[in-house]
């Protein structure tokens, strides 16, 4: 059977270089043969409100400051792939991390979603990690790297 990708979602956490490194490999080597594009993604969490306090401006201005900053990282994870530079886009999204994964996916129809993932530990059996949510409530394949 034949499995030709058209787009391969890969969320990328910034500070987890082994993680990101072993499913970018993956994606790449998937998009290199179904020429598909990928999609890397890093999602920021959610700053609660209540620090906002009374200088929401100052708050906007570090989540903007923090966005540029990741999207630039990406835009470099995505220019070390050997990959043409129009089969490889990227965003930064602030919320929930498996839920914006799961609506990226929607969004950009992504028919993949690569993850990296480490062994499971006690604590992660318990209260599940991102990984295994994506990979529960996905309406599409995922590969899981570790």
């Amino acid at each position: 059977m034949d499995y030709a990708y058209k787009v391969i979602l890969v969320p990328v956490d910034i500070e987890e270089p082994k993680l990101t490194e072993g499913a970018l490999n993956h994606a790449a080597h998937l998009a290199k043969m179904s020429h598909a594009k990928i999609r890397l993604m890093n999602v920021r969490p959610s700053i609660p409100t209540y620090y906002m306090g009374e200088h929401p401006q100052q708050l906007m201005k570090i989540q903007d400051d923090a966005t540029t900053k990741v999207h630039k990282e990406l835009e470099a994870l995505g220019a070390s792939l050997d990959l043409p530079s129009d089969q490889v886009s990227v965003m930064v999204t602030w919320g929930s991390i498996y839920d914006e994964i799961l609506k990226e996916a929607e969004a950009c129809n992504a028919d993949l979603i690569v993850v990296g993932s480490r062994r499971p530990s006690m604590s992660t059996y318990l209260i599940g990690s991102n990984a295994a949510r994506v990979v529960r409530h996905a309406k599409t394949s995922v590969l899981v790297v570790r």
